[in-house]
């Protein structure tokens, strides 16, 4: 029988993968799974190790209170400011409008000015590493990505961060050879919320917990099972770049695993916001 097509992105919004990891940590993981596979691997997921990075007890703490790796960098010479005009009425100078002056309005002088707007950012980061890298790499990694975004946060830059994972192959049982992308949605620009309710999803977790029951939801959802490796992904070097088609800043990880350059995705990090500032100002 041939297998059914299924589409190959599937997209997590923060609020429901939070629920689905307390629920799993919590004893309530069949609220959320039917299949045993699938079931297993997300409550194997949440409870951590040395592998994985962290402790049960440790994920749920951050998922209820936060978790926050340093000090707020300082950003505020980095940040990308936009001049926006916007129309504006006096009483003393700029162009005459006589309609006002009929309809006895006192401030009948109007003029183009400038206001200074900070735009939002996109973050669109990949997360997945290869089972060989040593679960230290990934803490460097995450503990970086959340005190930058913490420190765009803080420097008021409205963030709209999503993390995903490209497989380009192992993912799921009876498909093996297909790629499939996990995304989760974890702040969407214009959302009003604080930065302890969702930091979790950049913390030492972020991976071999959280994005690993992502990937569990994914499979419920699409009717498949995981595979136990749960997939690998096209090899690649440490990066941040801006791009600029799709007005992303983009993070990369290495695959395989390496030790992480933190001094060099501090300086690519920055160069990025260069780039974004001076694009902002043009």
């Amino acid at each position: 029988m041939k297998k059914p097509d299924i589409p190959s992105r599937f997209v997590i919004d923060w609020a429901d993968l939070k629920e689905t990891a307390l629920d799993t940590i919590g004893g309530k993981v069949s609220r959320h799974f039917k299949a045993g596979v699938n079931r297993n691997h997300a409550v194997e997921a949440c409870k951590g190790g040395r592998w994985s990075g962290y402790e049960s007890d440790q994920l749920q703490r951050w998922l209820t209170s936060g978790y926050k790796s340093g000090d707020a960098l300082d950003y505020s010479h980095l940040v990308p400011v936009r001049e926006k005009r916007r129309f504006v009425f006096n009483e003393d100078d700029g162009e005459f409008n006589l309609d006002l002056v009929l309809s006895g309005e006192d401030r009948y002088y109007s003029e183009w000015t400038k206001v200074e707007k900070i735009p939002g950012l996109h973050i669109e980061a990949e997360i997945a590493m290869a089972a060989s890298t040593d679960a230290s790499t990934l803490t460097q990694y995450f503990r970086w990505m959340n005190q930058a975004v913490y420190s765009l946060e803080m420097a008021g830059i409205d963030v709209q961060l999503d993390l995903i994972y490209n497989c380009s192959s192992g993912l799921f049982r009876e498909y093996d050879s297909r790629r499939f992308q996990t995304q989760i949605r974890v702040k969407q620009e214009g959302e009003i919320s604080d930065f302890n309710s969702w930091s979790a999803m950049v913390s030492p977790a972020s991976l071999r917990g959280l994005m690993f029951v992502a990937i569990c939801k994914h499979a419920e959802d699409r009717g498949v099972n995981v595979q136990s490796g749960l997939g690998r992904r096209d090899r690649s070097d440490w990066s941040v770049v801006f791009n600029r088609e799709s007005s992303k800043l983009v993070i990369v990880p290495a695959w395989p695993g390496s030790p992480f350059p933190v001094a060099t995705m501090d300086a690519q990090f920055k160069s990025a916001l260069e780039e974004i500032k001076r694009g902002a100002a043009s």
